[in-house]
């Protein structure tokens, strides 16, 4: 190789934010090449699995631009009644203190400006009960019943999914803010509240929903969301926490696309849609969307929230009880005939 160009190579390994390590060679261009890919090997993938980590730790929370957000304004307006209530009505308090310890704790930490520590995985900005089982994604193993229900109806909801969103539109949607694309939204209950428009022409979905026992829209408190939710193609949600940890947010796939470039971001876990199949996860963890089609087709789920299987029964009556913002109940829908399996059959 003599009569060969030489070069002087700087190498540089950053194997951790606390470890770099710097040297210089005296090689042949091509050996310079060989030796660089051999050290990419050994240590690039640690390096990029700490960059990862490093934009997770390190990522913004996506927070409301509108300080008269009709969302944000609720949940403080809700922490306020309920302390309000809570601290002037010895009946109400009586009522927490015989609860449970975790949901006594659980009232008398409500704080509409609540901050949370660096390190805290779960940071919901409204209720957080300790004690509960938390995981980011949840299977189906908790909710035998209520999946069920769900997946052996899916081709009905589907066809009413179709209708409205075909139909309808832009009639009974809303479209949230996102940082790319377009996010919108079909109530069925919104905040516990039932929007009786847009169940009228959903009276399948609703008949399925009257059979699901672990639905928070059953009960009408302000933590039980039923909704399609629609997500076009090159639309990033940008991560954000839920309101709390006593549900579990279920995702029943109706319009799916490829997992790789279609997927949700849970706590750093990354977890794709399936059609027809529910999909568990807890929305008091850091969360965002990411959804790119080739074709540029929407992305659909039918959202419903559900108690988180660990909260008792006494637990959930005051919840509603505290945190119902408004009489709730299902509206008058025409009576259909729909084959529901028993609980107790699945």
């Amino acid at each position: 190789m003599q009569g060969w160009p030489m070069m002087v190579t700087t190498v540089v390994i950053s194997a951790n934010s606390e470890m770099m390590i710097t040297f210089e060679l005296l090689v042949y261009p091509s050996l310079a090449l060989i030796f660089m890919m051999l050290i990419y090997g050994a240590f690039g993938p640690r390096v990029q699995l700490e960059r990862n980590i490093t934009h997770h730790l390190n990522i913004n929370v996506d927070k409301c631009a509108s300080e008269d957000c009709v969302r944000c304004t609720k949940y403080k307006v809700i922490i306020q009644k309920v302390v309000k209530r809570y601290k002037s009505d010895s009946a109400v308090k009586q009522e927490v203190v015989n609860c449970s310890n975790r949901m006594h704790r659980a009232v008398t930490s409500l704080d509409p400006d609540r901050k949370y520590g660096a390190a805290d995985e779960q940071q919901p900005n409204v209720l957080y009960m300790e004690e509960l089982s938390a995981r980011p994604f949840w299977s189906e193993a908790e909710f035998v019943s209520d999946i069920a229900v769900l997946e052996s109806h899916v081709q009905e909801i589907r066809e009413e999914f179709e209708n409205v969103y075909n139909t309808v539109w832009p009639d009974g949607w809303l479209v949230n803010n996102t940082s790319s694309g377009e996010w919108a939204v079909y109530h069925l209950f919104n905040q516990g509240a039932p929007i009786p428009s847009n169940c009228q022409k959903c009276p399948k979905t609703c008949a399925v929903l009257r059979n699901l026992v672990s639905s928070m829209s059953n009960s009408g408190n302000l933590f039980g969301n039923v909704s399609f939710s629609v997500v076009q193609s090159s639309t990033h949600i940008s991560p954000h926490y839920g309101p709390t940890n006593v549900r579990i947010r279920c995702h029943l796939g109706l319009r799916i696309s490829d997992p790789r470039t279609s997927y949700m971001v849970v706590n750093g876990e990354k977890c794709g849609w399936e059609s027809g199949k529910c999909l568990l996860f807890d929305d008091s963890f850091l969360h965002e969307v990411h959804h790119r089609d080739v074709d540029g087709a929407a992305r659909a789920v039918l959202l419903i929230d559900l108690w988180h299987p660990e909260t008792t029964h006494e637990e959930r009556q005051l919840i509603d009880n505290l945190f119902k913002f408004e009489k709730a109940s299902f509206p008058s829908i025409p009576t259909i005939s729909m084959q529901i399996p028993a609980s107790n059959d699945l």
